[in-house]
This record gives structure tokens, sequence and C-alpha cells, in this order.
């Protein structure tokens, strides 16, 4: 007989470090909630990203490598919306990535629970206006 193991689903963890992110200490804090392992050889997949980029899974190397590992029935633990890409159009392919994978995802502590195939037009139309809210907060500072 096989080892059964092999088809308990995981919860794996999704760590961004990009600007207007939560930090990196706030976002192992979130997993570690979720009884995720952090360890070195722990199911976290972690990218750190700086500057701008109009290819984002070009830089998110450890996301497309995640994306190869995961599996039907598994659970992805992500610390906040906006660490699930890089901007709203980003997100939404990683999340139709994830529903072609049958993976639930929950975000924000298990605020947000987004079931594998379900719809996702809420969740996209929140990272827009997040995104909107960040640009204002950076155009008023260069303003003061």
């Amino acid at each position: 007989m096989g080892d059964q193991s092999e088809n308990k689903p995981v919860k794996w963890g999704y760590i961004l470090q990009a600007e207007d992110r939560p930090s990196l200490r706030k976002q192992k804090e979130s997993l570690s909630c979720h009884e995720i392992d952090l360890s070195q050889y722990g199911p976290v997949w972690h990218d750190v990203f700086e500057g701008t980029t109009t290819r984002p899974r070009k830089h998110l190397t450890a996301r497309e490598d995640m994306l190869g590992a995961i599996k039907q029935g598994d659970t992805l633990i992500v610390p906040a919306l906006n660490c699930l890409g890089l901007s709203p159009d980003d997100i939404d392919w990683f999340l139709s990535e994830l529903a072609k994978l049958r993976v639930d995802v929950v975000v924000n502590g298990g605020s947000t629970r987004i079931k594998a195939g379900s719809d996702t037009s809420e969740i996209i139309s929140l990272a827009k206006k997040a995104q909107r809210n960040q640009h204002m907060k950076r155009y008023r500072k260069t303003k003061s």
C-alpha cells in the first residue's frame, strides 16, 4: 500500500515582500497563527520584489514554483490581499491559477476565504480600491 500522507492536503503559506505590503515580521506572524511551519524547509514560499514591473510572473519566481508544487485540496494562506500579487491584474491571474488547481485561499487571518473556483470579482474590486488608496497616499506625501 502507498503512503497515505502523500494524499493529505497541505496548508501552504506565501509571503510577498514588496512596497505597500505588511512587514516581513507581520506576514510571518500571520502565517504562524495558522500553524504554518516557518522553518527553512516548511511549506512557505517567499518572494522579495523591489521596483516596478509590467511582468510580475517573471519576478515572483517562488510563487511560480509554488504553483508547480501545490495540489488539489490544498489551502494557501496569505497574510493580506495585496500579498497575492503586485497589481489587481496579477492578483486576478494568480487566483485564476489557484482555482484551476482547485486550491482554497485564506487571506487576512481568515477574514477572507476563497473557495476553489468561486467568484473572485469582489476580491479583485477590493484590490483595485486598495491600489487607488495607496496611489493617493503616495501622491499626498509628495504634495506635503
